[in-house]
């Protein structure tokens, strides 16, 4: 999420945004999965810009972290990459 203030996306993950991202990360779609790994990243992005752990405590609380470790057995490499940077960038992954 390069666009949007830090209040508008609060506002967005309030409303379930994270919640319906993490829950199409199951997708087939290849291409879908990636772009929703691109709005996890942004999201998780302004949060750390903000200095506040709100988007990363929601994202854990909806277990998009285990859907991350998971899809790091993805077949696509792109995939396994994207959601390893995301883990490794935002989280302590030695406790994971």
């Amino acid at each position: 999420m390069k666009y949007g203030t830090y209040d508008q996306i609060e506002k967005l993950v309030n409303l379930g945004l994270l919640e319906s991202v993490c829950d199409s990360l199951w997708d087939s779609d290849m291409f879908l999965v990636l772009n929703l790994l691109e709005i996890v990243e942004g999201v998780l992005a302004k949060g750390m810009m903000n200095q506040s752990t709100y988007f990363s405590d929601k994202l854990e609380a909806v277990g998009g972290i285990y859907k991350l470790e998971q899809l790091q057995d993805s077949h696509n490499d792109k995939i396994y990459k994207k959601s390893l940077a995301i883990l490794e960038k935002f989280f302590d992954t030695e406790e994971l």
